[in-house]
């Protein structure tokens, strides 16, 4: 599943597992399956993080559903066979208290249900603009990073041009009919869209 710059999949671990440098450690006698979340970089492969879903000592559990709200959080489900969220002090433990496995489901936020952000980390976020625009011909991608690809979007947000960024960052709109555009500029760590004008 793909979420602006970022991929992830869904499935389950078992403990002491490290994968592309990142790691998480369980306890020693867990010897079965947890949930889990890999969140990595759609353009390098590179994992950026694994959400750990830690259940008790001896029973498979698993993700098997993913998909992304509004906001780019994580809509997460899968099955327990016993309980899960044993590991997290912020969220309610889900029992299965049948015999046979259940269905569970959470969200794995960055945002609250406003899209207001959960965290205040520090961050610094990179900007992005393009010149001239409105633009006839080529346009002049500007910015504080390097810019690998682009996405150019109509107003009913169908794809109408795309590919990748020159060296000098630039591209070329000559094609495009007159009008209001969207550019969605990728590099290897974020997305920012603009909008565009030809004319």
């Amino acid at each position: 599943m793909v979420n602006g710059y970022e991929g992830a999949m869904g499935g389950s671990m078992g403990n002491a597992n490290n994968w592309d440098g990142v790691s998480f450690n369980r306890p020693l006698l867990s010897n079965a399956q947890d949930p889990v979340v890999v969140c990595f970089n759609k353009n390098t492969g590179s994992v950026i993080a694994i959400e750990d879903v830690e259940r008790p000592f001896g029973f498979n559990d698993e993700v098997t559903a993913l998909a992304v709200d509004n906001f780019g959080n994580y809509i997460v489900g899968g099955y327990v066979t016993s309980s899960l969220f044993n590991n997290d002090p912020n969220v309610p433990v889900i029992t299965n208290s049948g015999g046979d496995s259940d269905f569970w489901f959470a969200r794995l936020a960055k945002t609250d249900c406003n899209g207001v952000p959960l965290s205040n980390d520090s961050f610094e976020k990179s900007k992005a603009s393009i010149s001239p625009n409105p633009a006839q011909g080529r346009v002049q991608v500007n910015g504080d990073e390097n810019f690998s690809s682009y996405s150019i979007y109509n107003i009913a947000w169908q794809e109408v041009l795309s590919g990748n960024l020159s060296s000098d960052q630039q591209l070329n709109i000559s094609t495009l009919s007159l009008g209001m555009y969207f550019l969605n500029l990728q590099s290897d760590v974020s997305n920012h869209i603009l909008k565009l004008i030809k004319e």
